[in-house]
């Protein structure tokens, strides 16, 4: 199905599009853990531990690391690569990250759009409330 010329003009570009949701993720970076709080403690946080658990590696790629609310769920037998659009999440995730040195982890800003990593870089994928 062909879209219309009224809608084609009204996307933006992918570029224009990705730098908006770096803008609106670094924006509320500050305030991210303290929105999810309550569903955060209520239900998210057993569900990490669940989904961690199936995770093998050796070597992981997260996408979309966010505040690193994933990273004290992370295997210590794993190199997990965290990448992450925003810079303004980015610096919440590295003290998280800091607190848990027995974690393998390493943080890279990146669009999930533009990987910049080889084929068969990784074992397994893991993406938590991205897409």
């Amino acid at each position: 199905m062909k879209d219309s010329p009224e809608r084609a003009s009204r996307e933006l570009p992918v570029e224009k599009t990705t730098d908006h949701t770096r803008g609106r993720y670094d924006t509320i970076a500050p305030l991210y853990d303290l929105m999810e709080w309550p569903v955060e403690q209520w239900l998210y946080r057993s569900w990490r531990h669940e989904l961690w658990a199936e995770i093998k590696g050796p070597k992981v790629l997260e996408i979309g690391v966010g505040t690193g609310k994933n990273i004290p769920y992370y295997p210590d037998d794993v190199h997990v690569t965290s990448i992450d659009l925003s810079p303004g999440m980015l610096r919440r995730a590295r003290p998280v990250a800091d607190r848990h040195p027995e974690k393998q982890v390493t943080l890279r800003e990146m669009d999930a759009q533009a990987l910049d990593f080889d084929d068969d870089s990784f074992d397994d994928v893991v993406a938590t409330f991205v897409f």
